[in-house]
């Protein structure tokens, strides 16, 4: 079933062909259990069934809690940053380097790359990521990789805020760095608005995305991200994680 938007619940009444049997105990959902004697195998029967569903139930329980927790989580600031994110969603995916207006500059509203998501999605909180590099990147241009990546010399505001290993130097610095771990233990660590980036299958190119407040079958959060054009998906653990920010902290 469906637990609100894009969150996907197992069904607590899935069994296995085999288990289920005719009794007036036990309803088809295994919600009742009769006690088992020795004489007793079709309460064995229905026992075993019930506790197949108690299982699923206890699935359903713990996909509700972490939803539950997600949502509840999310400040207004990063319900703004994925509702921003999540209007891109059709977005055309392109490299293309563009001369953009300073401050606020951005590419043609139907296109963009991987950053772009991450640079409108922040513009939506007040934060403009152009500026804010920029006058960063001038002050301190050797703690980012342009010069021993690209053998750039100088700053650039048109495309400096839009290449990936620039703006994890930036949100290393202004922002908040968290696990890149994907466990039970650090479940709670991942909230939607957060920004995730990945190393593609180690071929050193380098890719983002933010982080949604909708979860997968199994209680992690999806991710929007433009590759080949912008979407939502269940694509947190696709690629290497290298990077997992929160901005503004």
């Amino acid at each position: 079933g469906l637990l609100g938007p894009g969150v996907f619940i197992p069904a607590v009444n899935e069994y296995v062909p085999g288990d289920e049997i005719e009794s007036p105990w036990v309803s088809k959902y295994g919600h009742k259990v009769i006690p088992y004697t020795s004489d007793n195998w079709r309460g064995r029967r229905e026992i075993n069934y019930n506790r197949r569903a108690r299982s699923y139930a206890e699935q359903y329980n713990l996909l509700l809690v972490q939803h539950l927790k997600s949502v509840s989580s999310a400040t207004p600031t990063a319900t703004k940053i994925v509702l921003a994110a999540r209007k891109q969603i059709g977005t055309a995916y392109t490299q293309d380097y563009y001369a953009l207006k300073y401050p606020n500059g951005d590419p043609p509203k139907d296109r963009g790359a991987c950053t772009d998501v991450i640079i409108r999605a922040l513009r939506a909180t007040g934060h403009d990521l152009q500026k804010l590099m920029h006058e960063d990147m001038k002050k301190n241009f050797s703690k980012y990789p342009s010069r021993k990546k690209w053998g750039l010399t100088r700053t650039d505001k048109n495309i400096d805020h839009r290449r990936v290993l620039n703006q994890m130097v930036f949100f290393k610095r202004f922002g908040k760095e968290l696990t890149k771990e994907i466990s039970s233990k650090s479940r709670a660590q991942w909230r939607a608005g957060d920004i995730v980036c990945w190393d593609l299958n180690g071929n050193a190119l380098t890719h983002t995305g933010i982080v949604s407040d909708k979860t997968n079958a199994q209680g992690w959060p999806r991710v929007i991200h433009n590759l080949g054009g912008c979407r939502e998906e269940d694509a947190l653990t696709a690629w290497k994680i290298i990077g997992h920010f929160r901005y503004p902290k």
